[in-house]
């Protein structure tokens, strides 16, 4: 059995658009690529309304640095839009071995914009964790700030 750990993070962003267009924009996954540094290809595989909830699976592929070197990661992934809460996301990743991203997006008017604040929980095995946790953490800031750009 891999023993795991977790960390979490939490981060903010301003974004010049309205909470429910920010939501939409990032419920779908053809537009990760567009934002996320490390993410060049995303495969939706499936769509899906159950009651009170609207998901999306897919599998996306990234390079992640290493060094000098860009090494090849696969996730499989789910993005969540629940009725209960209309200005949250709920986005979870996995990858082997024993790697999970989960992503909680919550969006607030803010002015004529939207306050962005994502609690990013990242579990991996512990002689992994630092590294995935802080290479997540850069990248879904660096994804956050790309948010700000696209409107």
């Amino acid at each position: 059995m891999i023993r795991t750990g977790r960390a979490v993070r939490v981060l903010e962003q301003a974004v010049p658009a309205p909470p429910e267009v920010v939501r939409a924009f990032l419920a779908d996954p053809e537009n990760i690529p567009r934002i996320h540094p490390l993410v060049f290809r995303i495969e939706v595989t499936s769509r899906l309304a159950e009651a009170g909830v609207d998901a999306v699976t897919f599998t996306l592929d990234e390079r992640v640095p290493l060094g000098p070197l860009r090494v090849p990661n696969h996730y499989h992934g789910r993005i969540e839009r629940r009725d209960a809460a209309p200005l949250e996301l709920f986005v979870r990743g996995a990858s082997r071995p024993a790697i999970e991203v989960e992503a909680h997006f919550a969006f607030a008017p803010d002015g004529a914009g939207s306050w962005v604040r994502e609690t990013l929980t990242v579990t991996a095995p512990r002689p992994l964790l630092a590294f995935v946790a802080r290479t997540a953490h850069a990248a879904h800031r660096a994804q956050l700030a790309a948010l700000a750009t696209v409107f």
